[in-house]
């Protein structure tokens, strides 16, 4: 063992006869949560009593680190999706924002976000930040407001509107396209995507179907989908959540099959019944 590659060092406080770390040399990260690059590793503990012994540093689960989108959108006369759209980042994806950010200015940041939404949404979006995010507390969460426009986002046919069952998956249409992987799979930390999603219809038109719920569990994740009706209009619910960070090449073909069922069920057709002209 080389002390010397112990280049880190984080506090632990008794809490409840609990463990807590904490990171106070760095002034982003909010009491409790660790750098993903000190997290779920070993350390040298260093006790008052002049002892010591090898511990290891907690991996956050994928609850603690998520990211929640909350939209209300209305289909447009002109088969436009607008609305407003409020991003709750919390735990690692909330710290790595501002820590990616921290010495852009304003109009940086806001770009930052803004290129991120677009390329959940699509590249034809047009998104605008409309709030002053906190960039420079150590709070757990990091919230963004914005209003959003996707042209052409339903396919209109024979008086009808054709939509996906899930709105922010641009980003993800070609994960893991190939079949074959020569290397293991290596995600940043364990995380967990919310999506609430409501979607005013035009006037006169009703729902005329929409899939069935969806729910899958794998040894690496777990996927939720559900389409339902709210208020004349429509209801998307998704969760994804990702728990673990390093996959085996042998395993591959397993996580492929996982995340093409999501697709799958992500691009599930709700048929909306236009009124007749």
């Amino acid at each position: 063992m080389n002390v010397d590659d112990l280049q880190d060092m984080v506090i632990a406080v008794k809490l409840n006869g609990k463990d807590v770390f904490y990171d106070p040399g760095n002034p982003l990260a909010p009491p409790g949560l660790l750098s993903w690059r000190i997290s779920g590793v070993t350390g040298l503990r260093l006790n008052a009593d002049g002892s010591n012994a090898w511990v290891t540093t907690p991996l956050p689960d994928s609850h603690d680190s998520s990211v929640e989108r909350n939209a209300h959108f209305d289909l447009t006369a002109e088969n436009a999706l607008f609305g407003h759209l409020t991003v709750t980042y919390t735990g690692l994806p909330a710290f790595y924002r501002r820590l990616e950010e921290r010495e852009d200015d304003d109009v940086a940041r806001k770009a930052y976000l803004e290129d991120e939404m677009k390329g959940a949404l699509g590249s034809n979006a047009k998104v605008e930040l409309t709030n002053k995010p906190d960039w420079t507390s150590p709070s757990p969460t990091l919230v963004a407001e914005f209003t959003v426009s996707v042209p052409d986002w339903p396919t209109v046919a024979g008086g009808r509107m054709l939509l996906p069952a899930a709105v922010f998956t641009a980003s993800e249409r070609h994960l893991f396209d190939s079949e074959k992987r020569v290397h293991p799979v290596y995600f940043a930390y364990p995380y967990e995507v919310r999506d609430v999603v409501s979607i005013g219809i035009p006037q006169g038109a009703h729902v005329e179907s929409y899939p069935e719920p969806n729910s899958t569990d794998s040894s690496f994740g777990h996927y939720e989908n559900a389409v339902g009706t709210d208020a004349g209009g429509l209801l998307l619910k998704r969760i994804l959540a990702l728990k673990v960070v390093s996959i085996a090449q042998v395993n591959y073909p397993v996580l492929r099959r996982f995340v093409q069922g999501v697709r799958s069920a992500d691009d599930g057709q709700i048929v909306v019944l236009l009124p007749a002209d």
